[in-house]
């Protein structure tokens, strides 16, 4: 059996975090006191040095995240000044095309940094405190509190699981940093070359799509109304129209044509069943949230909210 001695324990807290470091000076002292034995400090220690590691990873996950998003800024207003550009040279051919100023796009580029900052900002934390509940430590109260070897086991599942939710969430941060770009300068060129026309609010209307999407496809705005509101991971866009009128199908429309097993899925079982006989409409789905970072944002409110938009509207109409 390896003796835990204090060479040994300044080789482990040196490779260890600080926040890591104090578990494992724990695990020594309560081995010191033969409050435990030496292949339960071993696993302490192992512990302390794996949650090290996670941050590390979490930590290099967040600089990367921040780094690809930053990127995918520049080029998305590129495209999106590019793609404007051409769909309004379809609809006005005639128009001489005028671009947002340089100004704007640096203001963009700062505002989307100090968002994106501040969600990366409590990547590693979030990272250890996940991998510290499945691990069966509590770092702030009970620090012995563990089930190591049980523990090594899940990490090549649940622990491998959860990397993956890191990776989606950056994913997702990136992909947000491109709509967050892409949609608002497309109306803005729209603005700047078509004052007259209208923006639709198209959906991507397949088995993935959520209620609100679908309750705010084929609506129309003004172009002085810029695309606000999306919620985290909308893949909806605005596009151009020369009149008030939606290019097709509404979503509501859409939604009714529908098989009754994607309106199950997308409404939830109640919800599609209130949805065709009529007692709500797809539109009472749609609620205005603040969230903490992104500001205020459409979202699902569920078939119960769904249900007192409903009944309220007809009381307004029955009274």
């Amino acid at each position: 059996m390896t003796r835990l001695d204090q060479p040994h324990l300044r080789r482990v807290m040196q490779r260890a975090s600080w926040s890591h470091a104090i578990l494992v000076s724990i695990a020594f002292e309560h081995l010191r006191d033969e409050r435990i034995t030496h292949d339960e400090a071993l696993e302490m220690a192992a512990i302390a040095l794996l949650l090290a590691a996670v941050r590390r990873e979490a930590q290099r996950l967040a600089d990367e995240t921040d780094q690809a998003a930053n990127a995918v800024t520049v080029v998305s207003r590129m495209t999106a000044i590019q793609q404007a550009g051409q769909i309004i040279r379809e609809v006005a051919p005639e128009t001489l095309l005028v671009l947002p100023p340089v100004a704007d796009g640096v203001r963009q580029l700062l505002a989307g940094i100090t968002v994106r900052r501040s969600v990366l900002a409590t990547f590693a934390d979030d990272a250890v405190a996940m991998f510290a509940e499945l691990l069966g430590v509590n770092l702030v109260t009970q620090p012995l509190h563990a089930a190591p070897r049980l523990a090594i086991g899940r990490m090549f599942g649940a622990g491998l699981a959860d990397m993956g939710i890191l990776t989606r969430r950056s994913v997702i941060i990136v992909r947000q940093s491109n709509y967050d770009t892409y949609r608002p300068v497309m109306t803005e060129m729209y603005r700047l070359n078509a004052d007259w026309a209208f923006w639709e609010w198209r959906s991507s209307l397949d088995g993935r799509v959520c209620p609100a999407c679908v309750a705010l496809h084929g609506r129309i705005f003004p172009v002085s109304q810029a695309f606000r509101h999306a919620h985290i991971g909308c893949r909806c866009l605005p596009m151009m129209r020369r009149t008030d009128r939606p290019s097709g199908q509404t979503g509501e429309e859409w939604l009714r044509d529908q098989p009754e097993a994607r309106q199950t899925a997308i409404l939830g079982k109640r919800g599609a069943e209130l949805f065709r006989q009529g007692e709500i409409g797809i539109a009472d789905f749609l609620r205005l949230r603040r969230h903490p970072v992104y500001g205020s944002t459409w979202t699902n409110g569920g078939v119960g909210y769904a249900e007192q938009r409903a009944a309220r509207r007809n009381e307004r109409v029955n009274a």
